[in-house]
């Protein structure tokens, strides 16, 4: 709203106010006096038809000014409404316009890493292919040394072995078959009864299990720099027809797994059953 025109508007009023008290005060005056001197007859009609006169010339255009002023008010009003209608507008297009950007970048993130578990399943397949290529079953170590060798180039693994379920009807457990990166020694081997230990109870109810809050010591991983305890385990039976699981693998990590990690790794059991069953 024009504040000058207004602060105008107000002004007309205040003179018009004040303009109709002096006209009708001097047209009482010249009542009195012809009252006074005897001459109301002559003069009454003349004074009232004064007095409406009066009032028409100041009345009409108070109503006009006043009806300025109404008029800037309403339209002050209404501008004021389509300004805020027009800022809340920009801000829901705003709003909307982050809310596409923040889906966009949520989009192009889950394609990224679609695309890295994609190429890190095409690189540990075809790195188990060529390596098993030409071997046999009577190759069990060396094709579980294999496995872990591949699972080393495409995880950051710190420690891994694979223990190999061997069932007859006397016993059932699973004996060590390979590890990586730590050393024991040929006469000393490492066997599970099914369902003893994490090792057995995974290869029992045939379902991963993966702990990211590792105990101090649990696994001690030693170099020249000293030694340290990984924070992530995972274990991962590999099983054929109706859960029966033929191999566990335990990987040791300081990274953690995700959720595609565990189904790419739990999914080499069709490729590695035929070396172990």
């Amino acid at each position: 709203m024009n504040r000058i025109k207004l602060f105008l508007y107000i002004a007309i009023e205040v003179f018009l106010i004040i303009m109709a008290r002096l006209l009708f005060a001097s047209t009482g005056r010249i009542d009195t006096i012809t009252n006074e001197a005897g001459l109301q007859d002559q003069t009454g009609t003349i004074i009232q038809n004064l007095y409406i006169f009066q009032a028409l010339v100041v009345f009409i255009p108070f109503l006009v000014v006043v009806g300025l002023i109404t008029y800037e008010l309403v339209e002050h009003k209404r501008s004021k409404k389509l300004l805020l209608e027009k800022e809340t507008d920009t801000t829901q297009a705003q709003q909307q316009e982050d809310e596409t950007d923040t889906e966009k970048v949520r989009m192009e993130k889950e394609e990224q890493l679609k695309q890295e578990f994609e190429q890190k399943k095409q690189n540990l397949h075809q790195c188990i292919a060529t390596a098993l290529k030409g071997k046999t079953t009577e190759d069990r170590k060396v094709v579980s040394e294999t496995i872990l060798a591949c699972l080393a180039d495409v995880y950051e693994v710190t420690q891994a072995e694979i223990f190999v379920r061997n069932k007859t009807e006397e016993t059932d457990k699973l004996v060590l078959s390979a590890t990586y990166a730590f050393y024991i020694p040929d006469e000393k081997v490492f066997e599970f009864q099914l369902g003893e230990g994490l090792i057995g109870q995974v290869a029992k109810a045939a379902e991963p299990l993966y702990l990211d809050e590792l105990p101090q010591g649990y696994i001690t991983v030693k170099s020249g720099l000293g030694s340290a305890t990984p924070s992530h385990l995972l274990i991962v039976p590999w099983t054929r027809e109706e859960d029966n699981t033929f191999a566990v693998l335990e990987i040791a990590s300081f990274k953690e797994f995700d959720k595609q990690d565990v189904e790419i790794i739990q999914g080499l059991s069709e490729k590695l059953r035929d070396f172990y069953v």
